[in-house]
């Protein structure tokens, strides 16, 4: 991405039918993305039952995964194509719980590098609460290859289970 434009709803269609097929996370939880341009991006997570926990209210890690995840979109809105990034730390601070609605992840890059990337995320519900406030680091690599078949596989010998290499 070059420019500061929000993407339209068929490219936002598109990379939403993308996470939902590769990261099947995102489906699992219910995770929307709302927008996304160069360094920021919004994703909506509804509640539902799914993400309860004991005390009737979200996991807080369904509200970890909507932070983290908008603070990747908004700085794989700056990478070039032959670059990726993985979260390398993260730190979320809970002000309040989520037990009904939507939340809104609204992440920003504050500062990118050649090899590592920094990120804060601001997270309110359907009120604009505050529900939670997060920082992140990622590093930046190039890309690599799908691996296609495991580096090790198993195989059964009469000694039970063993690994050989591919």
């Amino acid at each position: 991405m070059t420019t500061d434009k929000i993407l339209d709803s068929a490219e936002k269609k598109r990379l939403m039918t993308r996470l939902n097929e590769e990261t099947p996370y995102w489906s699992l939880l219910g995770m929307e993305l709302v927008d996304i341009a160069r360094g920021r991006a919004k994703v909506r997570l509804p509640f539902s039952d799914k993400l309860r926990q004991t005390l009737n209210i979200a996991h807080g890690g369904s509200i970890f995964s909507a932070a983290d995840s908008s603070m990747g979109l908004a700085l794989w809105g700056l990478l070039e194509a032959d670059k990726t990034f993985v979260t390398a730390e993260m730190k979320i601070n809970f002000i309040r719980q989520f037990s009904a609605g939507n939340i809104i992840a609204e992440g920003t890059i504050i500062h990118s590098g050649s090899i590592s990337a920094v990120g804060e995320a601001t997270v309110t519900n359907d009120a604009g609460a505050l529900i939670a406030k997060a920082m992140a680091t990622f590093i930046v690599t190039d890309v690599m290859p799908r691996q296609t078949e495991p580096v090790m596989r198993p195989v059964g010998t009469s000694k039970g289970v063993e690994y050989e290499q591919d």
